[in-house]
């Protein structure tokens, strides 16, 4: 994967903070992804992603309209575009031991928009016994 070969070129704590701006919603693979974030946060202290997020939602939505991802979306007849792919960050972070935080942004709803969220994402400092 380009993201991640690229991330090698740079040394541990490299950047204050990395960020992704649409970026993971087309990467095909929820292991690449994983790579990805991790790699965000070796060569950075803090890291934000603004990406789609559809609670409930994971995995390729490449073509599908909004209903036919989840009952009740706006716009329901609207088309995900070619290689979209919707994860859920929650639980990427859990897994990996990180704190996430999200702030809903208002997009137009005519748009991806209304599913993109801001998530800050943190290490967790694990206390010494």
């Amino acid at each position: 994967m380009v993201i991640k070969k690229t991330l090698k070129n740079f040394a541990d704590n490299t950047f204050d903070i990395a960020f992704t701006i649409s970026v993971l919603d087309h990467i095909g693979s929820k292991d690449e992804v994983v790579l990805t974030i991790k790699e965000l946060f070796r060569v950075s202290k803090k890291v934000y992603l603004f990406e789609p997020y559809i609670e409930g939602v994971d995995g390729d939505v490449s073509g599908l309209s909004r209903a036919e991802v989840k009952k009740g979306l706006p716009r329901p007849d609207k088309v995900f575009a070619k290689h979209s792919y919707l994860w859920n960050y929650y639980d990427i972070c859990s897994k990996l031991n990180l704190e996430i935080k999200t702030k809903e942004i208002p997009l137009h709803a005519h748009s991806l928009g209304p599913f993109y969220n801001l998530f800050e994402i943190n290490k967790i400092l694990i206390k010494a016994d």
